[in-house]
């Protein structure tokens, strides 16, 4: 691991940090832009330039990721097949390894508790979290939660039961296509809106906000876009065509949002200040595999690249689809041992079924009819010009309950005094988590 500089890595996570700043400002412009163009839902034009061999692994039953003895006894078991008396070479030096947060929460645990063993002798563990579709919920979760209040006045204008109030992750997809809805439709109407007379101009994105703030219902709008559903969705596209250091500069951006005492990600906010310290820390040599490896290239179309864990759900799913009745744990690890076979076999078969046909394109479910209906909403109740939606307003017309807490206003006092006033600032948070789970660090002055 290298020399850090603390006061350096502590300065990555706050607001204020230039590179976390500017890219807030720059998605903005970019983001509402593409809304204008009929672009905000485009993949990245990203293709991997290699593929990840995949070979499945026999399962370990009786072992779950939220016990430390059964991560331990599987952090052992994946080792084992890396060194000479596992039937490996013995040459391998360092393993990174995937996982949901639940597993690499209790990894980083052992790792600082057993550096000797876990660290300092090969293969040394490198934990990476899964980006999608775990990591990507819980930054979708965070903002969902910090802005219940604005996502639940559009699901009752929609009518949309999917868009319930706390989504879990089987939840996700549902809830993901509700706030692409929001997101839109939000997005939509800002662009009109900074045609009309008077408008500050979105690049002054200060003074832009500034006067966004001045309309309790005009601020939840923007500050949904600004501070959740844009983070999201740069996370989202970043995933897709592996910006690695990018996902690094986001995670330090989500640490105060899921600070909150609405959001509550007590466990993904330490995960995120490990990551970054990780892609800080790393050898050069390493960091450079470890960036080009931070996403899976799986197949089809540009900008398809997605989370270690993805991988891992696919064979879940594969299980639930064929071993279906009389279930034995044999039965089980025979479907596994073939699961390699099958998945090329099924390659091969749409390659030849599909050989004449174009290559079939990703398509979103129709949804003008909600974007305009929501657009509709926003011009009658938050403001038809820029005049009259930055107005001095500060009871809500569009019926957000006002004993929520503003969630600009929270993340703000994340930063500082911690989410509850009176607990950790940001620099605190950072300093005890990484100092806990990086005992090994060296620190500069």
């Amino acid at each position: 691991m290298r020399y850090l500089s603390r006061g350096d890595f502590r300065a990555k996570f706050r607001a204020i940090e230039p590179s976390i700043s500017a890219n807030r400002r720059r998605r903005f412009v970019r983001f509402v832009q593409a809304a204008g163009a009929g672009t905000l839902f485009d993949r990245p034009n990203y293709v991997s330039t290699w593929k990840a061999h995949t070979k499945t692994q026999p399962a370990m039953f009786d072992r779950l990721q939220g016990s430390y003895a059964d991560v331990e006894f599987e952090l052992d078991a994946i080792r084992s097949r890396f060194t000479g008396g596992g039937g490996g070479s013995g040459d391998t030096c360092y393993l990174w390894l995937g996982g949901d947060g639940l597993s690499i929460d209790r990894m980083q645990h052992l790792i600082a508790q057993q550096s000797p063993k876990y660290l300092h002798s090969k293969p040394a563990v490198l934990p990476v979290l899964g980006l999608s579709p775990h990591g990507e919920y819980h930054v979708f979760h965070a903002g969902y939660r910090n802005y219940r209040g604005f996502v639940r006045v559009c699901a009752t204008h929609l009518n949309n039961k999917q868009l319930v109030d706390d989504p879990l992750v089987s939840e996700y997809n549902p809830a993901r296509f509700g706030i692409e809805i929001v997101m839109r439709a939000a997005s939509e109407y800002l662009f009109d809106l900074c045609k009309t007379a008077g408008a500050e101009s979105i690049d002054a994105t200060d003074a832009f906000l500034a006067a966004c703030e001045r309309n309790v219902d005009m601020a939840w709008l923007v500050h949904f876009l600004y501070d959740f559903a844009y983070l999201w969705w740069d996370f989202k596209q970043a995933v897709r065509s592996n910006e690695s250091k990018h996902l690094d500069m986001l995670w330090a951006e989500f640490v105060p949002l899921g600070r909150t005492t609405s959001a509550n990600k007590t466990h993904y906010g330490v995960m995120a200040v490990m990551q970054v310290y990780y892609a800080c820390a790393l050898h050069p040599q390493l960091l450079h595999i470890y960036h080009g490896m931070r996403t899976l290239y799986t197949g089809g179309a540009p900008g398809t690249n997605t989370g270690w864990d993805m991988l891992p759900e696919r064979v879940n799913l594969a299980l639930k689809e064929d071993v279906t009745c009389q279930i034995t744990r044999d039965l089980i690890q025979r479907r596994l041992q073939n699961h390699d076979l099958l998945k090329m076999t099924d390659a091969g078969l749409d390659a030849i079924v599909y050989e004449s046909r174009s290559a079939a394109r990703a398509k979103m479910k129709q949804m003008d009819a909600d974007v305009a209906l929501l657009r509709g909403l926003f011009v009658a109740k938050v403001g038809a010009t820029w005049a009259a939606a930055t107005r001095r307003n500060t009871e809500s017309d569009l019926g957000i309950d006002s004993r929520l807490a503003l969630p600009w206003e929270a993340v703000r006092k994340a930063h500082t005094t911690g989410p509850g006033g009176g607990e950790e600032s940001v620099d605190q948070y950072v300093t005890r988590v990484v100092t806990r789970l990086a005992p090994w660090q060296l620190w500069r002055a």
